[in-house]
């Protein structure tokens, strides 16, 4: 009974040094060696706790989880980062075009603010959708 009590912790400590979980302690989620804090402004930072090096910062936390997953996996993160800035460009888009719509009476304008603000919706959710496969696949 030992014997395969022994070999089960040793098949989770191996399957979770393979696929980190995220642990959220404190102010911070930590993914292995990564920690991901979130800033006064509201975006994200990334450190390496083992090398202590600073990885990055990003907008999002989808985007912060799914950089966080491709470093642990020493894959390019280069790609999270441009979805991150275009999901950054859409989202203030979207605020501005919703604060403008709510701020205007002219009735034309409205109608050209509300299609441009459903377009930098459907931009952001396919942009969520696409780091959403990076952090579960």
């Amino acid at each position: 009974m030992q014997h395969l009590v022994n070999e089960l912790k040793t098949l989770i400590s191996h399957g979770v040094k393979q696929h980190p979980l995220p642990v959220k302690v404190g102010n911070s989620i930590r993914i292995g060696p990564v920690v991901i804090r979130q800033l006064k402004d509201k975006s994200f930072i990334l450190f390496d706790s083992k090398e202590q090096i600073q990885i990055g910062s990003v907008y999002s936390k989808h985007s912060a989880l799914a950089l966080a997953k491709l470093y642990t996996e020493h894959k390019d993160i280069d790609f999270v980062i441009s979805l991150d800035k275009k999901l950054q460009k859409h989202d203030l888009d979207a605020r501005y075009y919703q604060h403008s719509m709510d701020k205007t009476e002219d009735i034309t304008k409205k109608d050209i603010l509300d299609t441009r603000l459903s377009v930098a919706h459907d931009e952001l959710r396919i942009i969520t959708s696409k780091l959403e496969q990076i952090i579960f696949n």
